[in-house]
């Protein structure tokens, strides 16, 4: 997949088809991201569900993220000691068993990585939700927890297909991985 337009159109017609709600942000093969914004409209947002916001952030190119998403993000966070917030990215900030991460092979991106990371846990943002090393994980790292969300497709996965379904509540945060085909296989 390289984000193609064909590609992207035929994504957004299932996830239409599925009558879930959702919301999609950029990964890192999406290389036309003038593309992927006019057919999914913006590639980084906030939702806020009840006392729950998502906060969807960009992270995908390798140089790093721009000045006006930096600006956007301090503004979003800005609530998050008072409602639960959870930053959804793609590429993982840090990762004990991969340098796969936001900022590999960029010193600026690294930088930007870090600067990202305090300004989530100094903001009271609970966690992370990321995907990028394709295989399902939970850890808490230089801070703050993160969960890889896995993937779903056999394609580039080191694991059997699983995702992770995140049940949100006021005061927790419960994590469950689903295989594809089973049910419930563990945090």
């Amino acid at each position: 997949v390289e984000g193609k337009r064909s590609e992207l159109i035929k994504i957004k017609k299932v996830l239409d088809e599925s009558n879930l709600k959702y919301a999609v942000i950029p990964g890192n093969h999406e290389y036309y991201l003038d593309e992927f914004i006019n057919i999914f409209g913006k590639n980084y947002q906030s939702i806020k569900l009840d006392e729950v916001k998502l906060i969807l952030i960009d992270n995908s190119y390798w140089q790093g993220i721009d000045e006006e998403q930096k600006k956007w993000l301090e503004g979003e966070v800005e609530d998050c000691r008072v409602v639960v917030c959870i930053a959804i990215m793609h590429k993982p900030l840090n990762n004990v068993l991969s340098t796969h991460v936001m900022g590999e092979n960029n010193k600026k991106a690294a930088a930007e990585a870090i600067w990202l990371r305090d300004l989530l846990i100094n903001s009271g943002v609970r966690q992370i939700e990321a995907g990028h090393l394709h295989y399902a994980s939970s850890y808490e790292l230089e801070g703050i927890r993160t969960d890889i969300v896995g993937a779903i497709s056999r394609e580039r996965n080191n694991q059997s297909p699983r995702y992770t379904e995140l049940m949100i509540g006021k005061n927790s945060i419960d994590r469950r991985v689903v295989e594809e085909g089973e049910n419930d296989i563990g945090n």
